[in-house]
């Protein structure tokens, strides 16, 4: 199955606004864990000078960690968009016109996109356009990203606990540590694991959004499942309420990261495939 140019330009498109969004999400992941660090170094650091210079440098950091992340969740909508066009006119036949094309280039500032890695194939279906084709392709897309949320969950649970040990472990030095050296600065020791609490609760409440993709897209998942095995349920009204379904689950979601996609394709890949070959 080849793609037309539309939808070519679509999935280019959305690849690359993907792409920028996951390379800005990833640097606001590094900041984050730079105050953790940052943490354990002002907890350690005896010089007032450089616990100050740190306690600045973490205030800075968490401004840098927030920008990008703002930054990041920009891109992931416009992504969103792009990929709820494609979802329409690779599934059910909606043409997109070459203005809507335009608007998409304009947005972005580019006159050329990064060319995704399979755009030739993006979908797996090879129904002919029309409603079960689109539902074919949000019981992928749903697999995919509820088996990827998963995985991107567990990380930033551990990173969570992992930052909420690092502040804990700054404060228990502050309050041991105040009456042997009157000439610690107690509130720059005590503004850094502050931040690293702080940086915690955000990467907690990220590793919440996951948890919540990963229920939202597996429940989508199964539907297009349930519609797929029973022909007299598939129409057109079927197939866009399952798609705002899916909309839905990935409204408050956030990008996953390059790193997790490359490391777990191979694998998906080859259970998708395998899908209908599974006997229980």
């Amino acid at each position: 199955m080849t793609q037309s140019t539309s939808s070519t330009k679509l999935v280019d498109a959305m690849y690359d606004v993907f792409k920028t969004s996951k390379t800005w999400f990833t640097l606001s992941l590094a900041l984050a864990f730079t105050i953790y660090v940052l943490g354990v170094l002002s907890a350690i650091i005896v010089s007032p000078k450089l616990v100050n210079l740190l306690a600045v440098g973490a205030v800075v950091v968490q401004m840098g960690s927030f920008l990008a992340r703002l930054q990041s969740e920009k891109y992931y909508g416009f992504g969103e968009k792009i990929r709820r066009l494609n979802l329409l006119h690779d599934g059910l036949g909606a043409e997109v016109s070459p203005l809507e094309i335009a608007k998409i280039f304009e947005s972005a500032g580019k006159t050329k996109f990064l060319k995704g890695p399979a755009s030739d194939r993006y979908f797996d279906s090879v129904s002919p356009k029309g409603p079960r084709r689109l539902i074919e392709h949000l019981g992928e897309c749903a697999f995919w990203t509820s088996a990827l949320a998963k995985r991107v969950m567990r990380i930033f649970f551990a990173l969570s606990a992992f930052g909420f040990l690092t502040g804990i472990f700054g404060l228990m030095v502050l309050i041991l540590g105040e009456g042997q050296d009157a000439h610690l600065s107690s509130f720059a020791k005590a503004v850094v694991p502050g931040l690293a609490f702080w940086s915690a609760g955000d990467v907690t409440s990220t590793a919440l959004k996951y948890l919540a993709l990963t229920r939202d897209a597996g429940a989508v998942s199964e539907k297009a499942d349930v519609l797929l095995s029973d022909s007299s349920k598939i129409s057109e009204r079927a197939a866009q309420n399952l798609m705002n379904e899916y909309n839905c689950a990935l409204a408050a979601s956030l990008p996953i990261p390059d790193a997790i996609h490359r490391r777990n394709q191979d694998l998906l890949n080859e259970l998708w495939s395998k899908k209908d070959t599974v006997t229980t």
